[in-house]
């Protein structure tokens, strides 16, 4: 029944000419974003902060958890670390590997930043803003980074779409979505804490309504 529900919304989906040029466009632009991002990805050495990132992956590797010669763990960034692990696997400890993560979170930046604009405003400032992460110099940059910079836009992007489909829109399966996002992406760094203040947002435009176990709830547990 899954399999054939499934087969249904695929054909009504692909029977617009407006959904096919979206999935068309959004794989030109994750392709085109892939490619600028992952070039060259080994051929420069690590530098400064890098050293917190290999050494706090290897560690995971020896030990299980990021931890410092010094025997000091690396609750900073912890997450960030843990997503870095697979990739190191594969390809072995080296400057490609350990920047193969912020490559795979920038192309995901590149979809859910199209579907948070769509979402909020409507399907041009989805392309458009999707146009521009994928070609910003900026952004191509910080997802070329052996750092948490581009998981941390990822994640923090991604928690507020789930947030504004739960708590805007109602949806209950994105009020789970946005409490689990608002509780694990300060693992990828502190900045993602300033999520919480999406509540005080909320407070005002909901009013009393704000006071509800379906918002206060989450609200707590975060």
């Amino acid at each position: 029944m899954l399999k054939e529900n499934k087969k249904i919304w695929l054909s009504s989906y692909f029977k617009s000419w407006q959904n096919i040029l979206t999935v068309v466009f959004l794989v030109f632009l994750t392709a085109a974003g892939f490619y600028l991002r992952i070039r060259n990805l080994g051929y420069l050495s690590f530098w400064g902060d890098d050293g917190h990132t290999v050494i706090g992956t290897l560690s995971i590797l020896k030990y299980g958890y990021p931890r410092l010669p010094s025997g000091f763990v690396l609750f900073h960034g912890i997450l960030d670390y843990y997503l870095n692990v697979p990739f190191v696997l594969i390809f072995g400890a080296t400057e490609f590997a350990f920047r193969l993560t912020s490559v795979v979170l920038g192309c995901g930046t590149i979809i859910a930043i199209y579907f948070t604009g769509k979402e909020m405003a409507n399907r041009f400032v989805g392309f458009l803003a999707a146009f521009l992460i994928t070609f910003s110099t900026w952004y191509v940059y910080f997802s070329r980074e052996a750092r948490y910079f581009s998981a941390l836009q990822f994640f923090f992007l991604i928690s507020i779409y789930f947030f504004y489909r739960g708590f805007i829109r109602g949806q209950r399966p994105f009020v789970v979505l946005a409490t689990v996002f608002f509780i694990i992406s300060p693992l990828i760094h502190g900045n993602a804490f300033f999520l919480i203040l999406s509540f005080i947002a909320l407070l005002f435009y909901k009013g009393r309504k704000f006071f509800k176990k379906q918002v206060i709830v989450p609200f707590l547990i975060i």
